[in-house]
């Protein structure tokens, strides 16, 4: 994707329970300091125990190479609010399989749950439909409840498991999304809004 400018200016999500707005935009090289804190304490708010010395900021930035923000057919966007950055997510777009992939999804602690990845994930949407992308894959480690209810509620359906992906005794589920086929998440009259 390299070369292609994702948003005119910017996307704005402005948020219904605190009126919060939400900028989403491309990585910038300066963001990678506040992206690899942000990935490495939302690992950090699952893995606990489990979570090694080598999920340092610098060690997060150094093995993602996020200094450049793209690695091949990969982009990552980053939310803002109020100037500072709440949130980011790697996304991939292979064309010629019209397939997708969401790598990876951090949210600033104080923000989860205030719809920061609602608007990411509404963001890279818009990407992967520009793209007439009609499968997007994701995995999420099976002791993330959090995370697999927001892909859920996002639409993603449950796939497969792959035993100890990334560390052992943390399965993966694996996850798929089609956008072609995507039905609006339905709210009760009563039930509290998540953006």
């Amino acid at each position: 994707m390299t070369g292609h400018t994702p948003f005119s200016t910017h996307s704005l999500v402005r948020l219904k329970e605190n009126m919060t707005l939400i900028k989403v935009r491309k990585f910038a090289p300066c963001d990678g300091e506040a992206m690899s804190r942000i990935m490495c304490e939302s690992f950090k708010g699952f893995l606990k125990e489990k979570m090694t010395s080598r999920c340092s900021a610098e060690a997060y930035e150094e093995t993602a190479h996020v200094k450049d923000g793209q690695w091949g057919d990969e982009e990552t966007l980053v939310a803002e609010s109020d100037g500072k950055m709440v949130g980011c997510m790697h996304i991939a777009i292979d064309e010629k399989k019209s397939w997708g992939s969401l790598g990876s999804i951090g949210v600033d602690p104080a923000y989860q749950g205030g719809g920061v990845g609602r608007a990411l994930f509404e963001a890279a949407a818009g990407l992967w439909r520009e793209k007439k992308i009609k499968s997007i894959h994701t995995c999420v480690s099976h002791i993330n409840p959090k995370a697999l209810s927001f892909y859920k509620k996002m639409g993603f359906m449950e796939k497969g498991v792959i035993k100890d992906q990334f560390l052992k005794g943390v399965d993966e589920i694996q996850l798929e999304w089609n956008p072609e086929y995507e039905e609006p998440v339905k709210k009760e009259r009563n039930e509290p809004c998540d953006y």
